[in-house]
């Protein structure tokens, strides 16, 4: 039997890999303001990146937002030839398979293989530790281009 773990559960399952297993009740989480915010953003930036094109909003926390992640992929775009935006990923180890949604992304052939970048937009008041998160995003970008490096971002807005 296959199961389905989503890798922006991976941290969770790091400190807890009974996690993994499902209870016999489903539990939703609510959605929250501050996640919608970041969905919000993350569509905004990933245009954005591949546009050029600055989102404005109606809320003055979504342009803040919007307007630090703009600085920061300025800074960080220089890593990122090509971007891939809001890709897409699975992994499969085993019997169970990890889905993702990449933010960004890049591909470099090098003299010495393909080198993978990877970045994830991240805002919020609380910091964890997304490691493995972006190492799932990683290790399924890695497999498929069948890269000889990896480089994972987090890039907090």
């Amino acid at each position: 039997m296959t199961r389905t773990i989503r890798a922006s559960q991976a941290p969770l399952l790091m400190l807890c890999p009974q996690s993994a297993v499902a209870p016999e009740i489903r539990i939703e989480s609510a959605d929250n303001e501050a996640s919608f915010n970041g969905s919000v953003v993350h569509h905004a930036l990933a245009k954005y990146i591949n546009t050029g094109e600055r989102t404005r909003f109606d809320d003055d926390e979504l342009n803040k937002l919007f307007s630090c992640g703009a600085i920061l992929w300025e800074e960080a775009k220089q890593y990122f030839p090509s971007p891939m935006t809001e890709q897409s990923v699975e992994v499969k180890i085993g019997d169970t398979v990890i889905p993702g949604h990449l933010d960004v992304g890049s591909i470099m052939d090098t003299d010495k293989g393909v080198h993978v970048r990877v970045a994830d937009w991240k805002s919020g008041r609380v910091e964890k530790d997304y490691n493995a998160q972006l190492q799932v995003y990683a290790l399924a970008l890695a497999d498929y281009f069948k890269a000889t490096s990896v480089t994972i971002m987090i890039l907090w807005i």
